[in-house]
This record gives C-alpha cells, sequence and structure tokens, in this order.
C-alpha cells in the first residue's frame, strides 16, 4: 500500500471521528442528540461544550470585536470626556506635567532610556552620530510642525537652511561638527518664539554644558512652549469649542441611545418628575385642568423647557444620590457628586451661623465680624462634609460656634453660661435632621436662589434672601460654575428634552382631558337621573299632559337624550 492511501485512509478516519464528535454522524444518533437535554452544570475547561446544535446557538455566525474597534471605541470616548472637560470648565489648561502617576513615570523612564543610549553612542570610539542626527532632525520637525504658524514664513525658511540635514550629516563625517553652536542656534528659535514666562529657563538652558542634558532640556523645552501654543488656542476659539462640543456630544450620545423612541428611560424619567413638581403650585383642580388645556393649543414655549430643566437641575446637586441621574449627564457625575458637598456645606454652614446668632442674641451677632469670622472657620470645617460624616462635623462646628459666640461675649460684656454653650451644641447637632426647621429653611432658599439664576442668568436678584448673605460669596462661586455646566448641557441636548417634554406634557392633558371628559359624563348621567325620577313621578301621579304623553316613546328616550 502507497504512503497516500494511508495518509488519505488517516485522514478519512480523522473526518469522521470530528463528525461524530460535532453530531453529524448517523441520522438516528442526530435524532438522539436533538432530543436530549444539553448538560451545563459542568465548568472546568475540560468538559465545556463548545459545539451546540442550531436550535440553541441560532444561526447566526458568531460575532467577532476586533481589538481596532475596541480601541476606537476607548479613544472615542476619551476624545468625547477631553473635550467635553474643555468645554465645562473654563479654566482647563494642558499641564506641563502629566497629573497621572503612572504617566510620569513611564515618560521619564522612556526619556532616560532614550538619552542613556545616546550617551553610549557619543562616547564610543569612534563616536556613533546616527541617534545625534536623527535627534536634531526630530528637534527640526517638531518646531516647524508643531510651534510655527503658517504665517511664519520667512522663519520656517531660516530654520530649512540653517538645519539642513545633508549639510550636517557631511559636518560629522568630516568631524568638525559643532553641537554647542547648533544648540545655540535652536535656543536662539525658541527665546523668540517661548512665552516671557519661560525665558529664565531658557537662559538656564544656555549655561549647560553637557550635550546630552542640553537635549534632554531642548525636547522638554519644545513640550512646554507646545502646551503654552495649546492653551492659548483654547482660550482664544472657547466658544467654538463650546458649540463644536455640544454638537459632537448630541451626536455620539443619539447613536448610543437609538433604540429608546421615547427618549433614554432616566432623562425621561427625570424631566418627568421636574414637570411635575412645576406643577405643583396652588390652584384649584379646575384651574389645573385648563392651564394644561391651554399649553396644549399652544407650543411648549422656550421658557417652559428653561424652567423645568431649571428644576431639574436643581434636584440632582440637593441630594448626594439622586435618582433618577439623567443619562445626559453622566459625564458630569462626578462634577455633580462634589458639587451637591458644596450645596450642603452651604446650608449647614449659614444654618449654623443662624443658630449660634439666635441663641447668642442681638448683641453678640451683630458685634463686628462676628458673622463673617464664624462663617470662615465653619466653611473650612464643613470643606469635606457628606451624608456620612454630617454627624461628625456638625459636632466640631458646635464646637467652634460655642468657642466663638464665647469669646465675643466676654468683649462685648454679655453673660455666657454653660447652659448656652449646652443649647448652641444641641441645636446645632439637630441640623443632622433634613425637617429641622432651620435647614429645611436654608435649604428653601438657596434651592430658590440657584433655580432662579439657572431660569434667568442675566436676571440676578438684586438681594440675597434673609439669612443667605453671609455666605454669599460661597453661593455666588457655587451658582457660577453650577451655570455653565448647566448651560452647556442645554446647548447640547435641549433638542431632546423638548421632545420628551412635549411628549410628556401631551400625556397629561390626554389624561386630564380623559379626566374631564369622566367628570362632565357623571354630571350629565346625574341631571338625567333626575329627569327620569321626575318623568316617573309625573306619570304615575298622572300630572302628564296628553302631547307628552302622544310622543314616541323612542323620541323621549335615553338613547337620544345622550
Amino acid at each position: 500500500m502507497s504512503q497516500e492511501d494511508d495518509v488519505s485512509k488517516e485522514k478519512a478516519r480523522t473526518e469522521s471521528s470530528e463528525e461524530r464528535d460535532l453530531g453529524v454522524g448517523s441520522s438516528k444518533k442526530r435524532r438522539h442528540e436533538e432530543s436530549a437535554p444539553i448538560d451545563f452544570a459542568s465548568t472546568s475547561s475540560d468538559d465545556i461544550h463548545y459545539h451546540f446544535p442550531s436550535w440553541v446557538a441560532g444561526g447566526s455566525p458568531a460575532q467577532y470585536v476586533a481589538p481596532r474597534e475596541l480601541l476606537a471605541m476607548a479613544t472615542a470616548l476619551e476624545n468625547l470626556e477631553l473635550i467635553h472637560e474643555i468645554a465645562v470648565d473654563e479654566n482647563f489648561k494642558i499641564p506641563d506635567v502629566p497629573t497621572n502617576p503612572i504617566e510620569k513615570a513611564v515618560k521619564e523612564n522612556m526619556y532616560k532610556a532614550f538619552f542613556d543610549l545616546l550617551r553610549e553612542d557619543l562616547a564610543k570610539q569612534p563616536p556613533v552620530y546616527t541617534n545625534l542626527l536623527s535627534h536634531i532632525m526630530e528637534i527640526k520637525m517638531l518646531i516647524l510642525n508643531d510651534l510655527l504658524l503658517p504665517s511664519h514664513q520667512r522663519l520656517r525658511e531660516q530654520i530649512e537652511t540653517m538645519f539642513d540635514e545633508e549639510r550636517i550629516k557631511e559636518s560629522l563625517l568630516e568631524e568638525n561638527f559643532d553641537f554647542k553652536q547648533v544648540a545655540g542656534q535652536i535656543i536662539d528659535i525658541l527665546l523668540r518664539m517661548c512665552a516671557p514666562a519661560r525665558d529664565e529657563r531658557i537662559h538656564e538652558l544656555r549655561k549647560e554644558s553637557d550635550p546630552i542634558k542640553i537635549l534632554s532640556g531642548l525636547f522638554e523645552m519644545i513640550e512646554l512652549m507646545k502646551n503654552d501654543l495649546t492653551n492659548y488656542q483654547l482660550s482664544k476659539n472657547r466658544a467654538e469649542i463650546e458649540n463644536y462640543s455640544a454638537r459632537y456630544e448630541l451626536r455620539e450620545f443619539q447613536k448610543l441611545y437609538t433604540e429608546y423612541p421615547d427618549g433614554p428611560p432616566k432623562v425621561r424619567e427625570w424631566i418627568c418628575e421636574s414637570y411635575e413638581l412645576m406643577e405643583k403650585v396652588e390652584k384649584t383642580e379646575e384651574q389645573e385642568i385648563q392651564a394644561k388645556r391651554e399649553r396644549r393649543d399652544n407650543e411648549i414655549d422656550e421658557q417652559l423647557l428653561i424652567d423645568v430643566t431649571s428644576k431639574g437641575f436643581v434636584t440632582l446637586v440637593q441630594s448626594e444620590n439622586p435618582d433618577p441621574f439623567p443619562e445626559t449627564l453622566s459625564l458630569d457625575r462626578g462634577r455633580i457628586s462634589r458639587l451637591s458637598e458644596k450645596f450642603l456645606q452651604i446650608i449647614i454652614t449659614a444654618s449654623s451661623v443662624l443658630v449660634t446668632c439666635g441663641v447668642a442674641g442681638r448683641q453678640i451677632a451683630e458685634s463686628e465680624d462676628f458673622k463673617t469670622t464664624l462663617k470662615n472657620h465653619l466653611i473650612v470645617i464643613a470643606n469635606d462634609i457628606d451624608e456620612k460624616n454630617l454627624v461628625e462635623k456638625l459636632e466640631a462646628m458646635g464646637e467652634q460656634c460655642a468657642k466663638e459666640a464665647h469669646d465675643t461675649a466676654s468683649k462685648v460684656d454679655v453673660v455666657w453660661d454653660e447652659d448656652k454653650t449646652k443649647a448652641v451644641k444641641h441645636q446645632i447637632s439637630a441640623l443632622a435632621d433634613e425637617d429641622n426647621p432651620v435647614r429645611a429653611i436654608v435649604f428653601k432658599r438657596v434651592s430658590e436662589f440657584v433655580e432662579s439664576i439657572l431660569r434667568s442668568p442675566t436676571m440676578v436678584p438684586n438681594r440675597l434672601l434673609p439669612g443667605l448673605s453671609i455666605v454669599q460669596n460661597e453661593l455666588f462661586a457655587f451658582t457660577a460654575k453650577y451655570l455653565r455646566l448647566c448651560e452647556h448641557n442645554r446647548r447640547s441636548y435641549n433638542s431632546l428634552y423638548y421632545e420628551i417634554l412635549y411628549k410628556i406634557a401631551d400625556d397629561i392633558v390626554v389624561e386630564a382631558a380623559s379626566v374631564s371628559a369622566t367628570v362632565d359624563a357623571e354630571e350629565v348621567k346625574q341631571d338625567l337621573d333626575e329627569v327620569a325620577e321626575e318623568a316617573e313621578g309625573e306619570f304615575f301621579d298622572g300630572s302628564s299632559n296628553d302631547a307628552a304623553s302622544s310622543e314616541d316613546p323612542q323620541d323621549v328616550g335615553l338613547p337620544d337624550l345622550l
């Protein structure tokens, strides 16, 4: 038997064995396997069933996710987060040093290895200049591509001539290359282009004599100048960046939530709750229904949308873990969480000052700088306050309030006893309860102030409500920061909010109309019952007139009346 026949038989046996393993043997065995249950109990790698019948797995081909697709998704998300951060944070700047410690360590180690290799090349006999030449050419290209503007045409030509690669190669081969001269020329160019704040660093680089340190310093200076140029462009084109960010965020968001025709569930729930809060005004039921009917006749105006979203934005900072939290603000969840801490800090601080002044009395409360000094100390104590450490913070704030009230009392000759100290501490500890009267009043007034600014940013109230003036600086700073975030969110998603609000308002109007129709039907039924009773009485009393009795009953029956 030939070797080819042996190979053919072996191949046939292998294929037959694979067919048996895959369940494609005889029809009898196939029917048995299709009717038998599949054992999923085992989880060991040796016992896992890798092949399922088509009635389990379905006929669709296996779906693969390429690594480049995952990288593209990650890059898109990073770009979205970056451009959103630039749009929301008016003070955003590219830092000179990486803020991520891992990134910083990797960069430093790469630079070290990079220049250690260059030092070894230059220390050889004869020296190897290949890497040195590539570094000089890289510096040249960085200046041309990353630092020069299109208007710098003359300087571009000078650099091209000054650092011609062929000329530098020739001087290296002839061993008459002067590195310090070339480095000095590069430093002169950078000095002409850099910001004044970088001049001192460049002058220090000019004094350096070690070629490796000079090259390292040049690369570092170019990176700093690139950051300066980027930050300048960001500040110069911030309005365009914000508009682009709004369009980009909405486009990417719509890609993720195309399967929700009524809008993302949390956004819809958030808008719905905010709308219902807006509707909770002191009206009679008839006025409310009438208002809804009128609203249906008129399209939802921009002010209603602003009012509803303003109410919704305020609810997000009123608690640590707001629910629902709209998907449209997912990128800002951490920022809103930090703002909610500041919101609580303002409320607790203002409440503590009010409580202390109430217990201490007018003479202490109106003494010079008492409220301001007390507020400044309490703000520091409550700097990282949250619901978890609220009781602990209030204890420390109570101690501080009692101490400052006691010290001020001694200055203004007011008697301060232990009972007042206990009263201050007790009442401030009671602020842990959300329903505490003082805290509730301050909470309501702060919320109303923030909401009024979000509704009409240009119409700032002339004065704050009583009790808030002591924390006005903190309240203004908080509101300004939150306003910027909310304005950008509106710029991005107002069209989505409008569609959702229109559907919600329409549903409520239809429901109100249905309720109104039911009420009208009940009233008609009552009237008809009264008419029927009167007719029945007249019939049995024999008081009906001849004309009525001669009419066809169908003409006066209930079906025709209805």
